[in-house]
């Protein structure tokens, strides 16, 4: 029921949550979440960026994308990340599956191993 929630928030704000989406502030973010327990929340942000990078991505379908990322980037989600670095990542991975589902298609395997690469740095970075 709470993924239902958070689906439906994020879905009926998508345009408030793109407005916090920049380049620097996801990888910031990353960068500071990579070493926590945040890791399962890494890939799935980064098939993301990727997929939106892509010149193959529709426009509409990158809104989506830039509002998932935004959602991850915004510290007053559903469930705030620096309450409960454990607990709060979960609305952010439960909005970064969903958006993940409508956009499968683009996630090509060359996206795939570019995010698998990121991440792999980002938790060299952390240590």
């Amino acid at each position: 029921m709470q993924a239902q929630k958070i689906k439906a928030l994020f879905f009926n704000d998508i345009p408030r949550f793109a407005k916090y989406f920049s380049e620097t502030k996801l990888f910031d973010k990353l960068k500071r979440v990579a070493g926590k327990a945040a890791g399962e929340i890494l890939l799935p942000i980064l098939r993301l960026f990727y997929v939106m990078k892509a010149p193959t991505t529709p426009i509409h379908r990158k809104l989506h994308i830039a509002a998932a990322l935004g959602y991850f980037i915004f510290p007053f989600d559903f469930i705030p990340d620096f309450l409960a670095p454990v607990l709060g990542f979960a609305d952010d991975l439960v909005v970064a599956t969903t958006v993940l589902k409508l956009v499968s298609k683009y996630c090509t395997d060359e996206i795939e191993m570019q995010a698998q690469r990121t991440r792999k740095r980002l938790f060299s970075c952390s240590k």
